[in-house]
């Protein structure tokens, strides 16, 4: 039987903030702190990061099933479970978390009615479709317009809405910087695993336009964010507290700089959730204080 650190290992509790922060940002874009409902806010942080997470977990699966992963002494160390657990294991681990999605999900059925309903039928659907059979829309390099909806767009829209009862004009913006920043994770982890997934017959976004794009590619998703962010401020959309987002820049630019040399490209994706928590974090606080005008 797998350590229980093994079994937590599989659920890459670092994307956490990648599914719990775009919840906040919807929720913040949408009313005021005071106004907040917070058991359905409660309900929704919890549906989420279980339908993420048992997501992630399935990925491992059918990438093991399609023998995708590399040798493990070719690993980065924090995918180290993967040699641990069969493909039935961590299988039953991802539909776990998906079951238990259903609990919090049934509370926000009964407040949100059918458009909660397909809020978290769309993000089961999607949990499946990244890399299930027949689908693989990882495989097909998909699978950065998938997350870019799936984990930013959907959850700040659902978000909103559960807590005013509309989509309000601002969620979708709201939700792009840090869908950004997710699909910056998904493809630093592509740009490090070019070579691997390139002999298993995988095409994903940096394997079909190549490493040098790739990079480009992967700047443009951390300073996009930023700009768009003070952009707004200076168009008078957002409160001036939103430009606390700057003070991550400097890590967002070391990222950028560095983060695919050896010794730091093998935690690029763990790298990139965290700058994603600390953006994402400050500007939920200039949400929170100053928000949309």
């Amino acid at each position: 039987m797998p350590e229980v650190k093994t079994w937590v290992q599989a659920a890459r509790l670092y994307a956490a903030p990648a599914s719990v922060l775009p919840v906040l940002l919807g929720t913040a874009c949408a009313a005021p702190i005071g106004e907040w409902k917070w058991a359905i806010l409660i309900a929704e942080v919890l549906a989420v990061l279980a339908i993420h997470t048992g997501g992630n977990i399935l990925n491992d699966y059918f990438d093991k099933l399609s023998g995708v992963d590399g040798p493990p002494e070719n690993e980065p160390p924090e995918y180290a479970y993967r040699a641990k657990l069969t493909a039935r294991q961590i299988g039953g681990e991802g539909i776990g978390f998906l079951a238990f999605a259903l609990i919090p999900g049934a509370y926000l059925v009964w407040k949100g009615g059918a458009v909660a309903l397909g809020l978290g039928a769309c993000g089961m659907l999607a949990a499946y479709l990244y890399t299930g059979k027949p689908f693989h829309l990882k495989y097909r390099a998909l699978g950065d317009p998938l997350i870019f909806l799936s984990f930013g767009v959907l959850p700040t829209l659902g978000a909103a809405y559960m807590q005013v009862g509309h989509f309000p004009r601002e969620a979708f913006i709201t939700s792009v910087p840090a869908a950004l920043l997710i699909v910056a994770i998904l493809h630093g982890n592509n740009i490090r695993d070019l070579a691997t997934d390139g002999a298993s017959g995988i095409r994903t976004l940096a394997h079909l336009i190549g490493y040098g794009p790739s990079r480009i590619y992967y700047a443009l998703l951390i300073v996009i964010p930023t700009l768009l962010v003070c952009g707004l401020v200076v168009a008078g959309s957002l409160g001036l507290w939103c430009l606390g987002v700057l003070v991550a820049a400097p890590v967002g630019f070391k990222l950028i700089s560095s983060g695919f040399k050896p010794g730091r490209v093998e935690k690029i994706d763990v790298m990139t959730a965290q700058y994603m928590g600390m953006f994402s974090t400050l500007f939920l606080l200039g949400l929170t204080i100053g928000g949309w005008r």
